[in-house]
């Protein structure tokens, strides 16, 4: 399916979180000017949690921080009146994660270049998947043009001894970008050339063979293959439209986008994964059927990871080789990881769920209105240090698929070199 780069009709935002529906010829989406610095919000005394009306989750262990009330100049009057108030934070209900007594049902969506994240949070998947927490039905690559990102990700997938996971591509309107790993990675490893399908298309056929509200999707990328996928139309896999396969299929989707409870500070005016295809982050956002939960730019900042890799595993793992390329070998924070350990094993002890419904404006910055539902955002409330330790040790865990010698000694999958 071919990107719809002109403007759509009209997306109603329900301030409740209501369904948004999408007619034909503007988008409307509340704009002003972009804050060049907010001003400090006063203090004030947390106000007590709203009462919950049955739209909302139940909440177990909930607990009240202040929000700020923006400054008008940068909010509408409408909007700072809605979006000002307490966030409710706390354990997640059950519908807002994948925990379910099996291995979850993955969709991983990376733009596999940019960042080298991308590649510790497939890795740290796959070693979830060796431990039977997860199965990874396919990766979605939000990249364009771009032949190395799929042939990155294939060698990582070969690696770990899964070299028959589909890989769906992007539409070639997509963003792209280059890379300092991806073409080294590809050409130096082990991976099987195969045709690759269109993200839409690969996305209608995993979804349509799996039970009903039963997939969880995780991105750590650009909105841009969701957006398709939303405003597919039925196919030889299904015979519904993209927005009501989503709404019975999928469970829960993951996405690593956002800074919380609002971007306004955010160093580069707004978090990347939202800015690069704005469009699609705005229609995605607001026409999702299911629960999403976001981790946030500040939560995968403070937790750095990986630089373990170039002492505490071979030299012929390719996620050593892309830390090696794109750091140095140093750490390097952790964004994508930390929304792929939500998507497998929920909250555990590291995270709360502050709850309420993420809104995507005009000029690429995200607020949050904490009176309305069907989103979350996660909140560290240990160490970034315990979080780094866990995931650092998902990193360096050799592939279950690794072979033993006679002498008892592990061998890797090896990497091609010609």
């Amino acid at each position: 399916m071919k990107r719809l780069r002109t403007p759509l009709a009209a997306v109603a935002l329900g301030f409740a979180g209501a369904l948004v529906f999408i007619a034909g010829s503007a988008l409307i989406i509340p704009e002003g000017p972009a804050p060049a610095e907010l001003p400090a919000a006063a203090a004030s005394e947390p106000a007590a949690p709203a009462p919950l009306d049955e739209a909302s989750f139940e909440l177990t262990g909930v607990t009240s921080t202040p929000t700020p009330t923006y400054d008008a100049r940068y909010v509408a009057p409408i909007q700072s009146e809605r979006l000002s108030g307490t966030v409710r934070c706390g354990t997640p209900p059950e519908r807002l994660t994948s925990l379910s007594g099996g291995p979850v049902p993955i969709i991983f969506d990376t733009d596999f270049g940019p960042d080298v994240d991308d590649v510790g949070a497939l890795a740290i998947l796959h070693a979830m998947a060796d431990r039977d927490e997860a199965e990874i039905l396919g990766v979605m690559v939000s990249t364009s043009e771009n032949v190395d990102s799929p042939r990155a990700v294939d060698v990582v997938n070969t690696y770990y001894g899964r070299p028959d996971i589909p890989i769906g591509l992007s539409d070639p309107s997509a963003p792209m970008f280059n890379s300092p790993y991806t073409a080294q990675i590809g050409s130096s490893f082990e991976s099987e050339e195969v045709p690759n399908p269109s993200a839409t298309s690969l996305y209608r056929q995993l979804l349509a063979a799996q039970a009903d509200k039963s997939v969880t999707i995780v991105s750590v990328g650009f909105q841009s293959n969701l957006d398709d996928l939303l405003l597919s139309g039925p196919d030889e896999f299904s015979p519904l439209n993209g927005a009501d396969l989503v709404a019975e299929k999928v469970k829960l989707w993951v996405a690593m986008a956002g800074q919380f409870p609002n971007s306004y500070h955010h160093p580069h005016g707004g978090e990347f994964n939202l800015l690069v295809d704005l469009r699609a982050s705005i229609i995605t956002t607001a026409l999702w059927p299911t629960p999403i939960v976001f981790s946030g730019f500040e939560v995968g900042s403070a937790i750095m990871t990986g630089g373990v890799l170039q002492v505490a595993v071979p030299e012929d793992n390719p996620v050593r080789e892309a830390y090696r390329l794109y750091t140095g070998g140093d750490n390097r924070q952790s964004w994508d990881l930390t929304a792929v350990w939500y998507a497998v094993r929920g909250a555990t002890d590291f995270f709360d769920t502050c709850f309420g419904r993420i809104e995507v404006e005009a000029d690429g910055h995200n607020a949050w209105d904490p009176n309305a539902s069907g989103h979350a955002y996660l909140s560290m409330n240990v160490e970034a240090e315990l979080v780094a330790k866990a995931l650092d040790e998902l990193l360096i865990t050799p592939p279950a698929s690794s072979a033993v010698s006679d002498d008892g000694v592990t061998v890797e999958p090896t990497s091609q070199t010609d």
